[in-house]
C-alpha cells in the first residue's frame, strides 16, 4: 500500500520523503523480524490454534495505535484484530514486546520512534478496511484521543492518514470538544486537519 504522500509536494520535498519513507521500511524490515522471532519462541505461530504473521503486524499495529491502559484493555485490543479473538496470552506478549516507560501510567508500551509508529499504523489499517472499522470504532474517550492524534500526525506524510482520520469523526469532535485536551495537542490536531472545519458542522448535526 503506497501511503506517502508525495503528489502535493515540489520535486525536492518529494524526494526527501521518498528518502525517509526507505528508512521506515528498512526499520520496520528489522522490527518484524523481531516480532517473529518473539512470537516463534512464544509458540504463537502457526498450528490450529496459531497466529498468521499478517495477524502478528495487524496486532502491534493495533497496540501501536490503541494502547493499553489495564491488561483487561490489552485483551480487548487483540480481540479488534480480524480472526483473532481475546487473548490474555498475546497480550502479555505484546507487552513483552513493547513494555511502558517507567513513567508511563499505562499497561501497554508502543513502538518508538512515532514516525515508525505512524507509519506501521497507516500502511496496515490502509491496507485492511476490516482492521481499520475494527479500530476506529467503538473507542472510549482515552482511546480516542491516541487514535486522532495520532493520524492527525500521520495526515502530514501520509494521504491515506486523511481518509482513516475521516472514518473517526464523532472521536475528532469529542477530542475537540474535551476541555481537558491540552492547548497544545488542540492546535496541533487543528493545523493537521486535513478536511474543511465544515465537516465538523455536519458531523455534529
Amino acid at each position: 500500500v503506497a501511503v506517502a504522500n508525495s503528489a502535493r509536494e515540489p520535486s525536492h520535498t518529494a524526494a526527501l520523503r521518498v528518502d525517509a519513507e526507505n528508512v521506515l521500511m528498512e526499520a520496520l524490515s528489522h522490527e518484524q523480524r523481531y516480532w517473529a522471532g518473539a512470537a516463534r519462541s512464544a509458540g504463537l505461530l502457526g498450528g490450529t490454534d496459531g497466529i498468521s504473521m499478517a495477524a502478528v503486524r495487524q496486532i502491534v499495529a493495533a497496540g501501536s495505535l490503541l494502547g493499553a491502559a489495564s491488561a483487561a484493555e490489552a485483551q480487548a485490543l487483540i480481540g479488534r484484530v480480524p480472526g483473532v479473538g481475546p487473548s490474555a496470552r498475546v497480550a502479555s506478549w505484546l507487552r513483552e514486546l513493547y513494555p511502558p516507560r517507567h513513567d508511563d501510567m499505562d499497561w501497554l508500551g508502543g513502538m518508538q520512534p512515532d514516525r515508525l509508529a505512524e507509519f506501521h499504523v497507516v500502511k496496515e489499517l490502509a491496507s485492511s478496511p476490516e482492521l481499520a472499522r475494527a479500530c476506529l470504532t467503538g473507542l472510549d474517550a482515552r482511546q480516542a484521543r491516541r487514535v486522532v492524534l495520532l493520524l492527525a500526525r500521520a495526515c502530514t506524510d501520509y494521504v491515506a492518514a486523511e481518509g482513516l482520520l475521516a472514518q473517526t469523526m464523532p472521536a475528532v469532535v469529542a477530542v475537540l470538544a474535551d476541555p481537558g485536551t491540552p492547548q497544545e495537542e488542540l492546535l496541533a490536531l487543528a493545523n493537521a486537519i486535513p478536511f474543511p472545519m465544515s465537516t465538523f458542522d455536519q458531523a455534529t448535526a
